[in-house]
């Protein structure tokens, strides 16, 4: 890690964007390979994923850098919700159940089921594909 560590080092001056770069060495885990995690925080998904790039095609080009990977997989979109808790109150609604519906259109809830000779089969009750769409 530490030929890593210091030439990340040598870079981060150059780096404008970001109020704080830290470095430490990742004592949880299988391996004491000189494993590597880099974690971005805030930002857009666009920058965060161009800045992702960046830093890959970066880290390719240091000797005995294999294995590259990221956690961000393709998938929904993240959907952040901001409760307002006055209107919440008034509607006679509270945080739970709003997330629970959320979570029921969009993901599904398994209403029922039913069992033939070969598989189980779930019915699951979620908005239309299309409602989906924000």
């Amino acid at each position: 890690m530490s030929a890593v560590k210091t030439e990340f080092k040598n870079q981060k001056d150059t780096v404008k964007k970001f109020r704080k770069i830290t470095f430490s060495k990742m004592t949880v885990g299988p391996s004491s390979s000189g494993m590597v995690e880099l974690k971005l925080i805030g930002g857009s998904a666009e920058e965060k994923t161009d800045l992702f790039n960046k830093i890959r095609s970066f880290m390719k080009e240091l000797p005995g850098v294999i294995d590259l990977d990221t956690d961000q997989k393709p998938g929904k979109n993240e959907l952040k919700i901001v409760f307002n808790y006055e209107a919440l109150a008034k509607l006679e609604l509270n945080v739970l159940s709003v997330a629970q519906t959320v979570k029921t259109a969009f993901d599904g809830t398994v209403s029922t089921s039913i069992q033939t000779e070969k598989e189980k089969i779930d019915f699951r009750v979620m908005i239309n594909d299309k409602l989906q769409e924000i």
